[in-house]
């Protein structure tokens, strides 16, 4: 495997890319000729590299199942494409760029990839899917930062993949865009709920797959990370109903040590009582600590009363306090929020006097 840098052009991949790379592997081992591994007719791309490596990655999390364990593994593993070494060079823009001339780098194309042996074309070539299938996922990715993209259209290249081949509707739900989003990404956060319906369903060719619903992104942030956030509970409840794992997943940390119930009540979101509930009743840890704070220290921290409340009926533990020795009341930001953890605060302590 190896990364490689070239201009986008006409010329063919077999004479810009590999005749170059067998020639270097010439000279490095003669007694053993590149040749004899022949013909070298497709090119294995890395077509996602997984997640931005973090401080987070040293520390997974201890009490995580062995099989979620390794679930997570290969949602975070590269994705990988086979293009024809027949091609031209240029063809590889939509593969790596996605179609953004921001993703170049002064005008070339930086990514790895390796050569494979005439022995191993036939295997490889069932394992993955060929670069030229993205295209409907690119150019439905590319419509949804388009402000007066046609919804209809959108629907239109869904329904397409949906009654095409199994691995056009494959290649729609694995295509990213140069944040690493997939389409269910960025249909939570466009707010289109009946796109986002078709993108979670079956088709007659594929089921749901967990790999589709539970895509992480460069962030780590799964789809129910961005509805949790977004407040969008409609998303969240039809994410949670996929039928797959997600409510194992439902503790998982994105890149920024973040789990969905924690997003959801954070300063920048809503803080979405129905998001809250959903979550919670999805097995989410109600006292679970992110960057040394709960849910509830999360909510009274931004205000959110109602998520306060909420929490707090649903078994919240007002009393717990962080390594600062903080507890939810001292983050309260305003006195209504600070009186509801008081209250709930004393009615425990009745309640336990009286016991």
């Amino acid at each position: 495997c190896s990364s490689f840098t070239v201009s986008p052009n006409d010329a063919l991949i077999l004479e810009a890319i590999v005749a170059p790379a067998l020639a270097s592997y010439d000279l490095a081992f003669p007694q053993t000729p590149a040749a004899l591994d022949g013909p070298f007719d497709l090119l294995r791309i890395q077509y996602w590299g997984g997640p931005r490596p973090s401080a987070a990655d040293l520390f997974p999390p201890k009490d995580r199942a062995a099989d979620l364990d390794a679930l997570v593994s290969e949602l975070v593993a590269p994705v990988w494409c086979v293009l024809a070494t027949s091609e031209p060079v240029s063809a590889l823009h939509g593969v790596i760029a996605r179609g953004e001339k921001s993703h170049l780098n002064g005008g070339t194309i930086c990514f790895t990839a390796d050569i494979v042996p005439g022995k191993s074309a036939a295997i490889i070539s069932r394992q993955l899917l060929p670069a030229a299938s993205f295209a409907r996922g690119h150019a439905l990715l590319s419509l949804f930062p388009d402000p007066v993209a046609p919804p209809a259209e959108m629907h239109a290249l869904v329904d397409a993949a949906a009654a095409s081949d199994g691995d056009a509707w494959l290649a729609l739900q694995q295509a990213r865009d140069v944040r690493g989003r997939t389409p269910l990404h960025v249909a939570v956060t466009h707010g289109d709920l009946g796109l986002l319906r078709k993108l979670l369903s079956s088709t007659r060719h594929q089921p749901c797959a967990p790999h589709h619903v539970l895509a992480l992104d460069d962030n780590k942030d799964s789809p129910l990370h961005l509805a949790a956030f977004a407040g969008r509970s409609m998303a969240v409840a039809a994410i949670l109903n996929a039928g797959c794992v997600c409510h194992r997943m439902v503790n998982e940390k994105n890149r920024d040590l973040m789990t969905p119930l924690q997003l959801s009540v954070s300063d920048d979101a809503p803080g979405s009582c129905a998001v809250v509930r959903l979550l919670v009743e999805a097995r989410a840890s109600l006292n679970g600590l992110c960057w040394d704070t709960t849910p509830l220290m999360a909510a009274a921290a931004a205000g959110h009363t109602a998520a306060v409340r909420l929490l707090l009926n649903l078994g919240a533990d007002p009393a717990i306090r962080n390594g600062a020795s903080m507890g939810a009341l001292d983050y309260a930001r305003d006195e209504e929020t600070a009186a509801c953890i008081l209250g709930c605060m004393r009615a425990g302590t009745r309640a336990g006097e009286a016991a």
